[in-house]
Formats: structure tokens, sequence, C-alpha cells
């Protein structure tokens, strides 16, 4: 119900940019429409993961990604704003 549409060990910077350019992490020709991304960030570069998701996924489901503090969860339209610390 609340599966990521693409979901891998990416960076949190790799993970930003495939939000806001709408483009698969591996596959950039791939548009993916995403709406919002959660990230945690690991010690190791394979220990990181990263939750791309679209806006149908997003509806309803605010509460699910704040209860989990592990994450840090992202809007798409937070992510290319000038003033983000980011």
């Amino acid at each position: 119900m609340f599966g990521a549409r693409i979901e891998g060990p990416y960076s949190f910077h790799t993970c930003k940019g495939a939000c806001a350019n709408d483009e698969d992490p591996v596959k950039s020709d791939n548009e993916i429409q995403c709406s919002g991304f959660n990230h945690r960030q690991g010690l190791l570069q394979y220990s990181q993961h990263c939750q791309l998701y679209q806006a149908d996924q997003l509806q309803h489901s605010e509460s699910f990604f704040e209860a989990d503090d592990r994450y840090s969860f992202y809007w798409e339209y937070c992510v290319q704003c000038k003033y983000s610390i980011i």
C-alpha cells in the first residue's frame, strides 16, 4: 500500500536530484513524476536508503512518513527552493 515507486541505496544528493528532475536515479531517461522522497542516512554508501514516491502514493499518507524517525521526508516542491538549507 505504501510502497515506494523506486527505492535503493542512493545518496541524499542522488535521491534529491532524481526527485527534483522527475527521473529514475539509475536510468535518467525514465520519467517517474516524483512528488516526494524519504531518505535515511547510513554510515556506509550502501547502508543509506532512498524512497521516491509519486503523487497518488502520497495523497493520504503524511502521517506514515512522519512516524518513522529513521527517515527524513521531503516534498518535491521543497527541494527546489533557493532558500533550502539542504
